[in-house]
């Protein structure tokens, strides 16, 4: 099968899906902001999901259409890769596999053979943990050799009312939405926000009770003014 492709239809390709990329981004903003506002929670997941994937689904379909035009070309950046970048490659899908698991999330005790401690932050390829000697960095593949376990009293909420000065919608809703972008939350369960006069109540499940502390000055840092019982 002889098909005619040069660097044009390679340049083409490359910038179809970049705007097909650019596209997916922004409607995936879109649907983020929408979603924080309508405190719905399996839409919350499914937009997170696609996020997590958009980047191969992109990368794999500038592949299939390499391969169609010129499947000599794809065979040679496949096995570039392969042979180059097996194992960036093999820790990066492991990474998304990792970010689709809905009970390894930030906030999350976890323990593994070469650390212990709470989920700080999921990184391309690896993820940062916050241990007693400081902030630590293993790689998806290290996690998936090595095996790990959750601490299972990260995944017992625990219902806690918080109140804020506020005596209006605007100020409900961007508590709502602080308390929705927040780690501390247990994402399976609805936030409840009451006006009493000047007063915001907010009955929240946090993921553990620790978070209570950590909950009150993410709010303070934000403006937010707590009343204290």
């Amino acid at each position: 099968m002889n098909i005619d492709f040069n660097l044009n239809h390679l340049f083409k390709i490359t910038i179809w899906l970049s705007i097909l990329y650019l596209i997916a981004k922004t409607l995936l903003f879109l649907a983020r902001d929408w979603v924080s506002k309508s405190n719905i929670k399996w839409q919350k997941k499914y937009i997170k999901n696609f996020e997590v994937t958009l980047t191969p689904l992109i990368c794999f379909l500038f592949i299939v259409l390499i391969l169609i035009y010129n499947p000599l070309g794809a065979l040679i950046i496949v096995t570039i890769n392969y042979l180059f970048f097996k194992d960036f490659i093999r820790n990066y899908l492991l990474g998304i596999y990792f970010k689709l698991n809905n009970k390894l999330i930030v906030s999350t005790n976890i323990n593994s053979v070469k650390l212990s401690g709470r989920v700080d932050e999921f990184a391309a390829l690896g993820i940062w943990v916050n241990t007693d000697t400081g902030l630590k960095f293993i790689s998806y593949k290290g996690l998936y050799k090595n095996g790990f376990t959750l601490n299972d009293s990260s995944h017992i909420s625990t219902l806690h009312t918080i109140k804020v000065e506020g005596n209006n919608e605007g100020d409900s809703q961007k508590l709502n939405d602080l308390l929705i972008g927040s780690p501390y939350l247990d994402s399976q369960k609805n936030i409840i926000i009451d006006i009493d006069d000047n007063i915001i109540i907010a009955r929240v499940n946090l993921r553990n009770q620790d978070h209570h502390n950590e909950l009150v000055s993410y709010l303070q840092e934000n403006n937010f003014t707590i009343i204290k019982e």
